[in-house]
């Protein structure tokens, strides 16, 4: 690890990227499943609703057995939707997010290699980032999986601070840790580190 002012100026951090292929996968599949299934169910019960108002003589056995057999039939529906539409939009992208992420420290900034078929290349200065985090849920957990989160500043000096997060970086704790460390040294060699009172004037 090359250094430089007291901080690597070049440092490429490991990503996991079999683990963050399967938590792609699952959190695109659970995504697109959540979007269809209700509509399609909704679609079911108003199908129901025409089935019934044909015909009024339906006795409660008969009525109990058609509402349980077209809300099966919507959320089977829902879910082949879903699934179809995730095999055809994201299986393969998937695939290709995880083999382009990269995190990068190079000199004073912090490089972001991210997307599938359309990637984005972005260089942030260490100065304009406000804080790290590691974050997980119940999702990211199952893959043993957590998220590096960063807030970085916005332009024209706003005040808000959007929120980058990362996916599948090894060990994330020390990654935030040594992230900080090179944003701490770099403070101190640009002169903005704690300031050391001088002695005494004879």
């Amino acid at each position: 690890m090359p250094f430089r002012d007291g901080y690597p100026t070049d440092i490429e951090f490991e990503i996991d990227r079999r683990a963050l292929l399967r938590y792609s996968r699952v959190q695109a599949l659970i995504g697109y499943c959540a979007a269809t299934l209700p509509f399609l169910f909704l679609v079911a019960m108003a199908c129901f609703k025409v089935h019934r108002e044909l015909n009024p003589s339906m006795g409660m056995a008969l009525y109990l057995g058609w509402l349980l057999v077209y809300g099966i039939a919507g959320i089977l529906a829902g879910l082949l939707v879903g699934c179809g539409t995730y095999f055809l939009t994201s299986h393969a992208t998937s695939r290709l997010a995880s083999q382009n992420l990269r995190l990068i420290v190079e000199g004073s900034y912090l490089r972001i290699i991210s997307g599938g078929v359309f990637i984005t290349d972005r260089r942030i200065h260490f100065r304009d980032i406000n804080d790290y985090s590691v974050e997980e849920g119940p999702l990211l957990r199952m893959f043993g999986l957590k998220a590096l989160r960063f807030h970085v500043m916005a332009a024209g000096g706003t005040g808000q601070y959007p929120t980058r997060s990362i996916v599948g970086v090894v060990n994330p704790e020390k990654v935030r840790d040594q992230l900080c460390d090179i944003d701490a040294a770099r403070e101190q060699d640009c002169g903005v580190g704690p300031v050391i009172p001088e002695g005494p004037q004879n």
